[in-house]
């Protein structure tokens, strides 16, 4: 099992590797990136915390973006060419091929992630703004987003058209990261559909504010280890949740 997991993970990593669309991708995040250092140029006063925002910003969408649209094709590629009723012919569960598969896109997003961190490294290196250890701090907290949002998307892919799962993992995103304001309105309204709402939302889906740890750089928070471990598990949950979910409706999938 372990083999055959490993074997259709590593070739899942080569296709996307070799997949234009996840090029098309970062040549229009290098764009975005230019256009931050464009910008940055127009103040003066605060260039170096404009520069890092705006590219920290891009890079978080960029992943987010990438996780998405690799992961929604994931499934629905796979059935269209007929490539998944070849590879199940062969002595391969289900479970083990979108095991595999999802550790191969994982890979690539972990990749992902590290390059961009190289770059936002050289940044804050260069403009003197901000600490490695923080670097490193907001790049995983956006890589633990990144990773639940992506196994979100599989799940999507397993019973959904690709439109439909990029256009609600999208949603669930933005929902995520409002996830503490609507918790602000809820506090101060005093109508019950408002809580009821917000709790639907606080059990039903993650809460990626949590993840959202940016204003590190300019003092605004603090992290503690008890608090990075808490942030981590909870990740580690939904992305195991969302991954038995999974396999769960791919075992049941009419793929003839």
């Amino acid at each position: 099992m372990t083999n055959s997991v490993f074997l259709i993970a590593k070739n899942t990593f080569r296709e996307i590797l070799r997949d234009k669309i996840l090029y098309a991708l970062l040549v229009v995040s290098f764009l975005m990136l230019g256009v931050a250092s464009a910008m940055a140029q127009l103040s003066f006063a605060e260039q170096a915390k404009i520069t890092m925002d705006f590219t920290i910003f891009v890079l978080n969408v960029s992943v987010i973006i990438i996780s998405i649209f690799l992961g929604a094709q994931l499934i629905n590629r796979e059935v269209e060419n007929k490539t998944l009723l070849t590879l199940l012919s062969h002595p391969v569960s289900r479970s083990q091929f979108l095991i595999g598969k999802i550790l191969g896109i994982f890979f690539i997003v972990i990749c992902l992630t590290i390059f961009f961190s190289l770059i936002l490294f050289f940044q804050s290196g260069y403009y003197g703004y901000g600490s490695m250890a923080e670097v490193a701090l907001i790049m995983y907290g956006i890589l633990l987003e990144s990773i639940i949002i992506l196994s979100l998307t599989i799940f999507l892919s397993c019973f959904l058209r690709v439109s439909l799962v990029v256009t609600m993992s999208i949603t669930i995103y933005l929902v995520g990261h409002w996830m503490e304001s609507l918790k602000e309105i809820t506090s101060t309204s005093t109508g019950e559909s408002y809580t009821g709402v917000y709790t639907l939302l606080k059990y039903g889906l993650p809460n990626l504010e949590m993840m959202n740890w940016k204003s590190l750089l300019a003092g605004n928070i603090e992290l503690t280890q008890v608090f990075i471990g808490k942030v981590s598990l909870y990740s580690i949950l939904w992305v195991v949740l969302y991954i038995f979910l999974s396999i769960i409706i791919f075992n049941k999938k009419d793929i003839s």
